[in-house]
């Protein structure tokens, strides 16, 4: 589009800015700013938005903040605009000032700061803010309660997410198909799965994240039968599942030693769905072959991979050679993951473990 011949609207031109994200975008985004200005349309308050919003993709929040700091009006959208763009640069407190001095909050500009509390790994004070949010009282939304229940998962509280949960009952919020999902995970993470897989059962209209968080809760727990029970009713609905399933099915074939299930499951992966394995998939099978004793056949299967393992990988295969006492490729896993440079002296304890095992320790 060539801004020269043609005559923007705001709501077009606001649009048009949405979709320049990403530095690659930075050069074009920067055009329509400038065009913007020009026609006077810079102080529209939902272009003013979308220029915040674009130079937030773009990575650059001193233009998206000099933007917001130039609108001679601003919004409630405007504001969490500019929190949304310290967010997605990691500048967190940045975005609480920008969050203490709104004039006026609504449960969207609450959601996106408890988000980017919860993003960033500052769990604790995501749920302060909730709490604080309470008090408030603003009334919540199933993104509310979605995100504070995954952190209640992340910190591995019942208590507290029990709170949580009990409070989007009152809202009617607890049955919703993304608040359930939270919930479900949360109690798996807590250890409790027959709570988990209650409130799965109640879920009328599972989706592809309902089942991977009940396979997800099954294989964390160790309750491999029930993880394959899982994927062979997710794959009855006629539910296609993705790699974060197979995640789940390989685990859960690994913690049972069922090997030619695990071959199975694999080979259906890329044959029938389409799914190329990733570092994940791979270290599955390492476990699974590593644990059935198959140790040539995994670090084989390490050798063919079509992209450079990762640590995952190669601590499946220490792992494995611990159980089996293989000094020789657990020095060979171990060199891999110095040479990734992994500080993890988990690794040195396995070798040290496998020599003294077997009586080679001198050496």
């Amino acid at each position: 589009m060539r801004l020269d011949s043609v005559v923007l609207d705001d709501f077009t031109l606001a649009t048009v800015l949405g979709v320049c994200s990403g530095k690659n975008y930075a050069a074009p985004g920067e055009l329509l700013h400038g065009y913007s200005i020009k026609s006077g349309m810079e102080s529209s308050v939902p272009v003013g938005n979308a220029i915040i919003t674009m130079y937030a993709k773009c990575g650059d929040t001193e233009k998206a903040g000099l933007a917001f700091t130039l609108m001679p009006l601003r919004d409630t959208i405007s504001w969490t605009a500019m929190i949304s763009a310290f967010s997605q640069n990691g500048d967190i407190d940045r975005a609480r000032q920008c969050f203490d001095t709104m004039p006026e909050r609504n449960v969207i500009t609450w959601n996106s700061m408890l988000s980017t509390y919860f993003q960033h790994g500052f769990t604790e004070e995501g749920m302060k803010l909730y709490v604080r949010m309470r008090r408030k009282a603003v009334k919540p939304d199933w993104v509310t309660f979605a995100t504070s229940i995954r952190a209640c998962a992340d910190l591995a509280t019942v208590k507290l997410g029990t709170q949580v949960i009990s409070h989007a009952m009152k809202f009617g919020l607890s049955l919703d198909v993304t608040v359930a999902n939270s919930i479900v995970t949360m109690y798996s993470r807590c250890g409790l799965i027959k709570e988990a897989q209650k409130v799965f059962d109640s879920i009328h209209v599972k989706g592809l994240i309902s089942w991977n968080s009940m396979m997800a809760a099954f294989a964390k727990n160790g309750i491999g039968k029930k993880v394959i029970e899982t994927f062979e009713d997710m794959l009855r609905t006629g539910c296609k599942p993705d790699h974060i399933s197979y995640v789940a099915v390989l685990s859960g074939c690994s913690h049972m030693g069922l090997v030619a299930e695990g071959k199975h499951y694999y080979d259906s992966m890329t044959r029938v769905f389409g799914i190329s394995p990733t570092n994940e998939h791979f270290a599955c099978m390492v476990d699974l072959l590593g644990r059935a004793g198959l140790l040539d056949q995994a670090k084989n299967l390490i050798d063919g991979m079509p992209f450079k393992p990762n640590a995952t990988v190669w601590s499946a295969l220490l792992g494995a050679c611990r159980i089996h006492h293989d000094s020789r490729l657990a020095e060979t896993a171990m060199k891999k993951l110095m040479e990734l440079n992994v500080e993890d002296s988990g690794g040195y304890v396995l070798l040290a473990n496998i020599y003294a095992e077997l009586g080679e320790l001198e050496n």
